[in-house]
């Protein structure tokens, strides 16, 4: 379950004028601040199922590089390509399936020689399912004593709203000193450790992590400020790119997707299997 189960609390006994006993029940309510605490213990899983109008939504986390984290907070980018990962049964003879008959909205139907007709469930999930972003970030504790930060007058600030943003946080360490946070490495955003109430994980996770980087991968669901919704996952060839596709992905042509491809890739391999999942934030 994704939040804790609580038993109701019994009221007084009262008894009607027949005899009969009638127990007065309540359910306890539960704080903010114990539910976030509950959630956070639970929310490192990588499935994590919720109930929507009967429906399951499952929620995974996905690690995205800076410049496509940038691409997100922007808007730029609403799809991804992940390279499909065989299982050991269908590629027993070193060769990976080389026909796709198609995607039922839950699993794509592969043909294996020898062995036929082979689906494979994205594990990415599927159409209404959520991914939650990892991304990397670090520990910051504003010092006590005064800086060379600009004093908050309204000389001195700027009118672009990235330029705006470095000047408040600079405002931000002057006005608010010995204060700590959290910090997105991509854009140096930054959240103050008092969003989440006590008692909270993060009182713990942050400690000897003060000033060094956290590799996207132990990036906890809490820490996470991106939240994607899927919309709809298809297989293609990585080769099968086109323009429109390289722009959805971030980038501002096919051959800067490649590059960006072998950055992560180290190579660029056209006939290879990938998951193509369209999403939006949410």
């Amino acid at each position: 379950m994704l939040w804790s189960a609580h038993r109701p609390r019994l009221g007084r006994h009262k008894f009607n004028p027949r005899g009969l006993c009638h127990v007065e029940s309540h359910l306890s309510q539960v704080s903010q601040q114990s539910c976030l605490a509950t959630r956070a213990c639970q929310d490192d899983r990588h499935d994590m199922a919720v109930s929507f109008r009967g429906s399951v939504v499952k929620s995974r986390p996905i690690l995205f590089s800076a410049p496509m984290v940038r691409a997100l907070l922007d808007g730029s980018k609403t799809q991804t390509r992940r390279i499909v990962k065989f299982p050991e049964r269908m590629i027993d003879d070193g060769a990976t399936p080389t026909i796709y008959h198609g995607f039922d909205g839950k699993t794509a139907c592969f043909y294996v020689a020898g062995t036929g007709d082979e689906n494979l469930a994205c594990p990415y999930g599927q159409p209404g399912d959520r991914l939650w972003v990892r991304e990397s970030f670090t520990y910051w504790e504003r010092p006590d004593h005064k800086d060379s930060a600009p004093r908050s007058n309204e000389s001195n600030r700027p009118a672009d709203g990235k330029r705006y943003e470095r000047w408040m946080n600079r405002v931000m360490a002057q006005e608010l000193p010995g204060e700590d946070f959290l910090v997105y490495k991509t854009d140096d955003f930054k959240r103050s450790l008092g969003e989440w109430k006590h008692p909270h994980p993060i009182y713990e996770h942050c400690i000897g992590r003060f000033g060094k980087t956290v590799s996207p991968i132990h990036m906890p669901r809490w820490a996470s400020r991106i939240t994607l919704e899927i919309v709809s996952v298809r297989v293609d060839r990585l080769g099968d790119l086109t323009e429109i596709d390289a722009q959805a992905e971030g980038v501002q042509s096919v051959a800067d997707f490649i590059n960006l491809w072998k950055s992560i890739n180290k190579s660029w391999e056209p006939e290879t299997w990938i998951w193509v999942i369209q999403f939006r934030k949410v």
